[in-house]
């Protein structure tokens, strides 16, 4: 398609962008390419780590059952991302893991105190 064309030249040009690894990972998600899409993100995660790019690998782990990898992911990447923004996203992600696979209601209302302290959703 004319998309993935378009993203894999943004993709040679800068394989270091973690915002072109998300998009293209995004589409290649769409078009069924699990693998590709995953391996898109991980690339993202390594050089430009984004709420966007935790939540959408995170999502992609919840799906296929591995929730382990999903729970691991969220908090090694609440400590590297540093916008308060950021994190608030990957939490709310992680409190929903922890409440909807877990059952842990404890640890998600925790884990959403973080994120209103965040200062974001202060309205939670």
């Amino acid at each position: 398609s004319k998309a993935r064309s378009l993203l894999q030249t943004a993709l040679t040009l800068d394989p270091n962008n973690g915002y072109v690894c998300h998009a293209y990972g995004l589409l290649e998600h769409t078009m069924g390419e699990v693998a590709k899409a995953k391996s898109l993100w991980q690339q993202g995660l390594v050089y430009q780590p984004s709420a966007a790019l935790v939540c959408s690998l995170g999502e992609m782990y919840v799906a296929s059952g591995d929730f382990h990898s999903a729970r691991e992911l969220y908090s090694t990447y609440l400590s590297k991302l540093s916008k308060g923004r950021e994190r608030t996203e990957v939490y709310l992600a992680a409190a929903s893991l922890e409440e909807r696979v877990y059952n842990d209601v404890e640890k998600a209302s925790e884990l959403l105190r973080r994120a209103c302290s965040e200062g974001t959703y202060r309205g939670l």
